[in-house]
């Protein structure tokens, strides 16, 4: 009985080590955070979600322009994030979008849309998204 026992727990423990490799593999070696449809979502450069649906939304870089503080500016410039987009309801396709707080505070991709939130002073973006 307890070599059963012992060859059941050994066959658990492969398959939970081989579904977090392949979840690696599917991420690009990083397990994303969960994240809910209308919530606000707060990334940074690098970082990634996946929500309910499996979405996967990946913030790839973040473009500030922005005018520095005490600089006299042409143009107030603007915090932009490059986005990539896979999974959920785009199924096998992937995308690529752009959110700024000027020229494209807000996007639709597919059957998702997307509002950004934030303009803060930080490396970080806020965005919500909904799934009509």
């Amino acid at each position: 009985m307890k070599k059963i026992i012992a060859v059941l727990i050994v066959i658990i423990l492969a398959a939970v080590i081989t579904a977090v490799i392949i979840q690696l593999q599917n991420t690009g070696g990083v397990i994303e955070n969960p994240a809910q449809y209308g919530e606000r979502v707060n990334l940074q450069e690098g970082q990634g979600v996946t929500m309910p649906d499996r979405l996967m939304i990946t913030l790839r870089t973040i473009n500030d322009s922005r005018c520095k503080p005490d600089v006299q500016c042409i143009w107030a410039g603007e915090l932009a994030g490059h986005f990539y987009l896979t999974g959920g309801a785009l199924e096998k396709n992937a995308y690529e979008m752009v959110l700024g707080t000027t020229t494209n505070p807000n996007a639709i991709v597919g059957i998702y849309q997307f509002m950004l939130q934030s303009d803060s002073q930080t490396k970080e973006l806020s965005f919500i998204v909904i799934k009509n």
